[in-house]
């Protein structure tokens, strides 16, 4: 028996466990994505409004760090439009779609004392992570070819279009190899995925300022890996073989540190805490805090970053839209009322809606 032994059977269970899950996310990503590029060629029909959307970019540091770097903004096309208003917000929802499957099918398992089952059969040591590895690689490439298609379908330029979803496809492998050696480190699955995220989030600023700065930093983020493809502006293809390579390196690195930790523990093993509790933690609410505190504190600063770049925006809408009288149109039959009146009466809308969203809860009944 080999290390990989049980590769395949355990590669068709976990198809089979996820097959719902695995559809929901494919096709989520892939309606959402496509949406979006079928939006576009309406809402910039010509060369004026797109070389409007060019200089609206420019410049901005908020719709750089939540747009991108603006590759080929030096002669703009409709693909262009397509990289800015997609691709960074593809990335990331590819990566959380690797970290929370790549993790389900590792260190919760061992979690959950399952994979003390399926070791319990002849499987190789390193069977169960390549398992999960293979399949959700596969989902990625599957995410990329429908991408692919949905793009050339629309009527963008063949080659931009694979090269904007090959850069989904990179993101996702490298995240995907960043779970798996998440799932070795952290002492149980919820911090293998809190370890993961945490890095998902560095990457993203790292290429915030670094695309803002115009420095290295944005070197140091698998997210600015892939944008360097450049998209519909002259592709840079050895940025897709970066990734690739760095993927391959940490699925090898996890597969190195899987031998030196036991089943169901981490490299780093969680501080015992204090004997005694302290006095707040005896009442009710000294316990949601300490439970809930580092949630809260997130939203708190999620919320402070997005009204600052909301605010930011607010000012140049008016701007935005003057040569685009498509947008001017969408604006006027959602709201009566000034351009900006109209901007911040949607952002008002879209925040009471995710809030009730957020503070609903699931009823149960007797039966």
């Amino acid at each position: 028996m080999t290390t990989l032994t049980g590769v395949w059977p355990l590669v068709r269970l976990a198809v089979r466990r996820d097959r719902f899950r695995l559809c929901t996310w494919i096709v989520g990503f892939v309606g959402v994505v496509s949406a979006s590029a079928a939006s576009l060629p309406g809402l910039y029909p010509d060369q004026q409004a797109i070389d409007s959307y060019v200089r609206l970019m420019v410049g901005n540091p908020a719709l750089i760090a939540f747009g991108g770097p603006g590759y080929g903004f030096e002669h703009p096309n409709i693909g262009t439009v397509l990289v800015n208003e997609t691709q960074l917000w593809g990335a990331i929802g590819i990566a959380l779609m690797s970290i929370f499957l790549i993790n389900r099918h590792t260190r919760a398992e061992e979690d959950l004392e399952r994979a003390d089952l399926i070791r319990a059969h002849p499987i190789g040591r390193h069977a169960p992570n390549i398992a999960a590895t293979i399949v959700l690689a596969a989902a990625d490439v599957t995410v990329g070819v429908l991408c692919a298609t949905a793009f050339v379908a629309i009527g963008y330029p063949t080659v931009g279009s694979i090269a904007l979803a090959g850069s989904f496809v990179a993101v996702g492998l490298v995240f995907t190899g960043i779970g798996l050696l998440a799932a070795q480190i952290a002492s149980s699955g919820r911090a293998a995925l809190g370890l993961a995220s945490s890095v998902l989030a560095v990457a993203f600023m790292l290429r915030a300022l670094g695309d803002i700065g115009e420095n290295s930093l944005k070197w140091l983020s698998p997210i600015g890996w892939a944008q360097a493809v450049r998209a519909y502006g002259g592709e840079h293809w050895w940025a897709l073989g970066l990734c690739v390579a760095v993927s391959v390196a940490l699925v090898s690195a996890a597969l190195a540190l899987s031998t030196r930790r036991d089943l169901g523990a981490g490299l780093f093993h969680p501080r015992p805490g204090p004997a005694s509790a302290s006095r707040s933690l005896t009442r009710s609410l000294g316990l949601d805090w300490r439970l809930l505190r580092a949630t809260f504190l997130g939203w708190v600063v999620a919320m402070f970053v997005t009204g600052i770049v909301f605010g930011s925006i607010a000012d140049d809408v008016d701007t935005m839209i003057a040569d685009n009288p498509q947008l001017a149109d969408v604006f006027a039959r959602l709201h009566t009322g000034s351009i900006t009146d109209s901007f911040s009466w949607i952002l008002r809308v879209s925040s009471a809606s995710s809030q009730r969203q957020a503070q609903r809860r699931p009823t149960y009944r007797k039966r």
